[in-house]
């Protein structure tokens, strides 16, 4: 999860402390405030962001569209980028029979929970399901 003030300083926004715990104002890049006067505030604790004289104010991901000048989802996927190498889920190949094909070997339409109800041990229910899943591609063979 990407902190709000690490977003400011990805932007290179210099941050000042206000005396309010977990808050900090700087100069807003928008409205171009200089001198004494601060718009810009950031709470660090709650991830959000309120400039008081443009009026736009959000959470972390929108801090950084507005920031950068990106829409949303592009803001989004440079925050959180999708991960390069996304392992696929082993699926038996009796779960790729479908309903007919279980129906005219007598099992039910009901496909095997792959989560296990709660009280049951996870591995031997996976132990069981597996089990399952042998015998009726075994059936089918």
């Amino acid at each position: 999860m990407v902190n709000i003030e690490d977003v400011a300083n990805r932007n290179h926004l210099n941050l000042c402390h206000t005396s309010k715990q977990n808050q900090y104002k700087a100069h807003c890049p928008v409205c171009k405030d200089r001198a004494r006067e601060y718009h810009l505030y950031v709470n660090v604790a709650r991830g959000v962001f309120c400039c008081h004289r443009c009026g736009i104010s959000g959470g972390v991901i929108q801090f950084h569209a507005w920031l950068r000048g990106i829409s949303f989802e592009d803001a989004k996927r440079d925050l959180y980028p999708p991960s390069e190498r996304k392992t696929p889920r082993y699926v038996h190949p009796a779960e790729k029979l479908t309903r007919e094909q279980l129906a005219k070997l007598g099992y039910s339409l009901r496909s095997t929970r792959k989560i296990p109800p709660n009280g049951v041990d996870a591995k031997m229910w996976a132990r069981r399901r597996k089990a399952e899943l042998d015998m009726i591609w075994t059936d089918w063979m």
